[in-house]
């Protein structure tokens, strides 16, 4: 594999359980430069998958291999790609996930979230707001 650029990616997925309406977000920098910010809701969904779908729309917008690190604040896209945990659910997505995973050098790294870390509470707030547009419209 031909590493081209170093990324590191900061994703977030929220829930509204009321509205079943989900939303993702995150910013990406390269070489410690932010070069995007994303957010956008998602209609009839879960908490799980909003977290694995950011990964998977973040990594989507990488093109060429490289070494990226993803800070998320969701123990279950964690433990699942470093940990190796059991895949009960969404498989449509692990997929995906699991195929850009592949054209990289990927690690996932755990954060607490809503723990003072700014770039992990931007990505929140991307993903809640994107919840806040869909309930708009």
């Amino acid at each position: 594999m031909d590493i081209q650029s170093n990324y590191i990616i900061y994703t977030d997925g929220a829930y509204s359980p009321n509205t079943q309406v989900g939303g993702i977000g995150f910013i990406i920098y390269k070489d410690d430069k932010k070069i995007c910010e994303f957010s956008k809701p998602y209609n009839k969904t879960t908490n799980q998958r909003m977290e694995i779908k950011a990964c998977i729309i973040a990594l989507s917008s990488i093109k060429n291999s490289s070494n990226i690190i993803i800070y998320t604040d969701s123990m279950y896209v964690v433990g699942t790609m470093m940990l190796k945990w059991q895949r009960k659910c969404n498989q449509d997505l692990w997929y995906k996930l699991d195929k850009l995973v592949s054209k990289h050098n990927v690690e996932f790294i755990h954060v607490k979230g809503h723990n003072g870390d700014s770039r992990n509470e931007r990505a929140d707030k991307l993903a809640t707001d994107a919840i806040s547009r869909a309930s708009t419209i």
